[in-house]
């Protein structure tokens, strides 16, 4: 058993919300410079076998092979390329339905967002196959969302689950090669924003050769840190290396100086009352794994708004403990469309799904998502 690097106050400081220990070690391998990643790299071998590496893990191995000099590698070197090849190949595949979905969304007058991994795939990592992803994610908004899920269907594309909550903030849908795809109502809202963050579909460009959209890179750098750090995703594992690579890449995607960018991550941040949960993710990265942070904009952050649901979620994510808050997303929803939330509006579309499919296929479908809930938690 190697001794694993002591814990600094900062990555003490997001508790349970962040990477293990193991995690941590491979981060380091994928960020530093050339002979701490080799110490980290070593340490982590130490302990976790290739072979046995936990899935969420593994997806940090392509980054820390295009970080590790060859000789560092060592018998693994090629299996270690092989990894990296294969999240390139996956990534390629994943973005097609990019093209797949837009086409059939353009025909209506409906450009999507292009956020999380698809994005960031085009904007701040510079190397192919670093930056695994499990699917595409696409912000339509809530006005015309129903209709664009529609047309999707009617193309061929479906759903492969039939009771999603309705108070959910995006729906899985399948292209027919099944290529899974997220759609979203919104970025953020109602999940961490308690208002629709309209402002970030407007400084929205152009994603490349598709007739799509992309956030700008301040607002991706957020949102990096509010679904790995909120949410029961493999996302609390990659928001770091996201993270780093936008520290070093973001201002030039966006042809802007270094202090410019971060004066927009800041207005992104207090815009929505994340800043203090930002920067502790930052100054955790900062610290850790060499973010081209400087310390002006982790105060800057720190002492920015603090909407106080969100400070609640965070304080207890930092614990271990990541809610749904189901009924806070419907009050929101409710707010948000004019509406006042009842008790009877949260519980009536749960008793129409029961309803319409039986008790007892709702709650095998509850259960099955429980099971993939625990599974995705369990980390080694």
């Amino acid at each position: 058993m190697s001794a694993a690097a002591p814990k600094s106050p900062a990555l003490r400081r997001i508790g349970r919300a962040g990477p293990n220990a193991g995690e941590m070690e491979l981060l380091r391998a994928a960020t530093l410079d050339v002979d701490r990643a080799v110490a980290a790299w070593r340490r982590w071998l130490a302990d976790h076998p290739l072979d046995d590496a936990h899935y969420l893990s593994s997806d940090l191995l392509p980054a820390a092979c295009a970080n590790l000099p060859a000789d560092a590698r060592g018998p693994d070197a090629e299996r270690l390329r092989g990894l990296r090849r294969r999240a390139w190949a996956n990534t390629r595949y994943r973005m097609q339905a990019i093209d797949a979905a837009a086409a059939v969304l353009a025909s209506m007058g409906i450009t999507p967002l292009v956020v999380k991994g698809a994005s960031l795939a085009v904007s701040v990592y510079p190397l192919s196959g670093v930056r695994p992803m499990a699917d595409v994610d696409l912000v339509i908004g809530d006005d015309r969302f129903d209709e664009a899920l529609g047309a999707l269907v009617a193309a061929g594309w479906y759903r492969p689950r039939t009771l999603e909550s309705p108070f959910d903030h995006a729906m899985e849908i399948l292209d027919p090669e099944g290529r899974a795809v997220d759609m979203h109502r919104w970025v953020l809202f109602p999940r961490f924003a308690a208002t629709p963050e309209r402002g970030w579909f407007e400084r929205s460009s152009p994603y490349p050769d598709v007739p799509a959209r992309r956030l700008r890179t301040s607002d991706e750098f957020v949102l990096a840190v509010l679904h790995g750090l909120l949410t029961a995703s493999p996302s609390s594992v990659r928001w770091p290396l996201d993270v780093v690579y936008l520290a070093r890449h973001g201002a030039a995607a966006e042809g802007l100086e270094a202090d410019a960018f971060w004066s927009e991550v800041v207005a992104s941040a207090d815009e929505i009352g994340a800043g203090p949960v930002v920067a502790d993710a930052v100054e955790m990265c900062r610290v850790e794994l060499g973010a081209e942070v400087a310390l002006p904009v982790v105060s800057a952050l720190a002492a920015g708004r603090s909407d106080p649901h969100l400070r609640q979620h965070w304080a207890l994510s930092r614990r271990g403990v990541k809610l749904q808050w189901r009924m806070r997303r419907y009050a929101r929803l409710c707010r948000a469309d004019g509406r006042r939330p009842t008790v009877r509006g949260y519980l009536q579309p749960r008793v129409d799904a029961v309803r319409s499919k039986g008790l007892r296929t709702t709650l095998a479908v509850r259960l099955d998502r429980g099971r993939e809930i625990v599974e995705m938690r369990r980390r080694t």
